[in-house]
């Protein structure tokens, strides 16, 4: 019995106990390192996929003694070398010296993507934690920013840079993707039953004379704990609904979506709109200050307006 090559076993449907299904990233402790968890979140950045060798063969250069190394991917790729030759002759070899061999390494598909935490699960004021993935083989190219999944694998350490002498350790963890479930349909399945029908048929029947009245008790009905605030949830909900597409004179096809900013003072409640709105959207990710790169804009107003 002889196993194919490129049969990539997964694991999936971990029990649904705390030892092996984390609700969060905030649940992860050390004592769950080198163990098999299931962590859910959204994907908010896909990162290339890459070539990645995997095992390479060395040839040491006093015995000519050919060995294989294998990748650590908690040093970002790198092989290691035994710290002497490990050739199993009579008179040992300590050389530490070794050259790759001409023989083509073993190469694997690769790609990193970040996982955030669901927004849902987080207590009002939470800043949501990310943790890098890494998925292999077919798994890559499978998710895309926005997808709700369930992630399934072994925790690790991952060094930040290789280590050398009189350097700062830097470690953070990561995931070494088993499996990777996608929620998507659950999440954007929106299923509408006859009574429902019947009731918005029924809301615009009733203001058919009038639909900015039908219209103003939509928007005050976003965000409902925030008081006032009319134009900013009128703009909103413009927003999520968006407009159509179009071609102008010269053909080119302007977008229907539009952007939204806001602005404005602390505890205006910018981030309880912006939370509601992610919840009303089925595929949405929503991230802070915190979660973002340096590359993203900074905006000061440069205006005041009069009292």
């Amino acid at each position: 019995m002889t196993a194919k090559r490129f049969v990539h076993p997964r694991v999936c449907c971990l029990p649904k106990e705390s030892l092996f299904s984390k609700p969060n990233i905030s649940s992860l402790r050390s004592v769950d390192v080198g163990t098999l968890i299931a962590l859910p979140g959204t994907v908010t950045r896909v990162g290339a996929t890459l070539v990645r060798e995997v095992e390479k063969k060395f040839v040491c250069v006093k015995c000519q003694y050919e060995f294989v190394s294998t990748a650590d991917i908690t040093r970002r790729g790198s092989f290691l070398l035994p710290p002497r030759c490990p050739s199993d002759l009579d008179k040992p070899c300590y050389s530490t010296s070794y050259t790759p061999s001409s023989l083509a390494p073993t190469c694997r598909d690769y790609q990193e993507i970040k996982l955030q935490e669901k927004i849902s699960h987080l207590a009002v004021g939470s800043i949501p934690r990310s943790i890098v993935v890494a998925v292999q083989d077919n798994l890559v190219g499978r998710c895309k920013a926005g997808d709700d999944v369930i992630v399934s694998g072994v925790l690790l350490r991952r060094w930040n840079r290789n280590p050398a002498p009189e350097m700062r350790c830097s470690i953070e963890l990561m995931i070494e993707a088993l499996h990777v479930e996608h929620h998507n349909e659950r999440k954007s399945f929106v299923h509408i039953d006859p009574e429902s029908e019947a009731r918005f048929n029924q809301f615009w029947e009733k203001h058919r004379d009038n639909p900015l009245r039908a219209r103003n008790l939509i928007v005050s009905s976003i965000c409902p704990q925030i008081f006032g605030l009319f134009a900013v949830k009128l703009i909103l909900v413009m927003s999520l609904v968006g407009g159509t597409s179009r071609r102008d004179t010269n053909g080119m096809r302007v977008r229907g979506q539009s952007h939204l900013l806001m602005v404005g003072e602390p505890g205006t409640a910018k981030s309880q709109l912006l939370r509601y709105a992610a919840r009303l959207i089925p595929r949405s990710v929503l991230t802070t200050g915190v979660g973002t790169t340096s590359a993203g804009e900074m905006v000061f107003p440069l205006f005041r307006l009069p009292v």
